[in-house]
């Protein structure tokens, strides 16, 4: 909440907000630790955090569902605290695939983006 509520303080009236945070507590494992996350946010959880910092939601968009099944088998099953550079390479190799699969796939993604404005002055 403190880095959103710091993001309302400096925006200036009509501004907006872009914010990229981890989804899904569930996958909470090693990955996350080694890249200082504290924890995961649903949607709806950053939305509120959001909301209570002063912002209006513009936008929730959940992206990057087929990394979850590799993040699941690398952070919370294997314990990795990286990726190997043959999983890097395949995977970016891949990045136009993934666009086409991703909006199929049924459960939510490994990361969520709020875009947030910060409200005009009431007259």
């Amino acid at each position: 909440g403190l880095a959103l509520q710091n993001m309302f303080s400096v925006l200036s009236p009509g501004g907006h907000a872009l914010v990229l945070v981890p989804q899904g507590q569930w996958l909470f494992g090693s990955l996350d630790e080694v890249l200082g996350h504290y924890r995961r946010y649903t949607p709806d959880q950053l939305a509120d955090i959001a909301k209570k910092a002063g912002f209006v939601v513009v936008k929730l968009i959940s992206f990057n569902r087929i990394g979850v099944p590799g993040w699941y088998l690398n952070a919370k099953m294997m314990k990795k605290t990286s990726f190997s550079k043959v999983q890097l390479k395949i995977y970016d190799s891949l990045v136009w695939l993934w666009r086409i699969i991703d909006r199929f796939l049924p459960w939510h993604g490994l990361s969520v983006i709020i875009v947030a404005r910060k409200p005009m002055p009431s007259a």
